[in-house]
């Protein structure tokens, strides 16, 4: 079984509430959001996480993607109001692979990530998260 090490333990929980998320201007409203993410893995389910934070800049939509600074974007698509993309996440001998989808509205988005842990013994675990944001208001 695979033991994660704090480090891995800390990427997987950032990818999943998405620490700095910016909107994509057509598809999102700048303002307070709260975002809410859960994680599943094999026998193990996290409690939801809700973070408040502000979202000012609504250009770019590469930056609503949950990834850690060890996080590489491989892939981005954003087709009207549904965003898409591919990762790849190293720490050491452990590779993170993995895709996830936002849908974007005006006030609120929802989405999911499937992310593969790949030891550097070869063990391999495998991650689903569920993201949910509401705007709350102005900053």
């Amino acid at each position: 079984m695979i033991k994660l090490v704090p480090g891995v333990a800390a990427v997987l929980l950032l990818t999943a509430l998405g620490v700095t998320p910016v909107s994509a201007q057509a598809a999102m409203q700048p303002g307070m959001w709260e975002i809410t993410a859960s994680m599943e893995m094999p026998g193990m389910a996290m409690p939801p996480r809700t973070v408040t934070q502000c979202i000012r800049d609504t250009d770019n939509p590469d930056n609503l993607i949950p990834k850690d600074q060890n996080c590489v974007i491989e892939n981005r698509n954003m087709v009207g109001n549904r965003l898409t993309w591919s990762m790849r996440c190293t720490m050491g001998s452990t590779v993170m692979t993995g895709t996830g989808e936002l849908t974007l509205s005006g006030s609120s988005y929802q989405g999911a990530s499937q992310i593969t842990v790949r030891e550097g013994s070869g063990e391999t675990m495998s991650m689903n998260s569920k993201y949910s944001a509401r705007r709350l208001g102005n900053c």
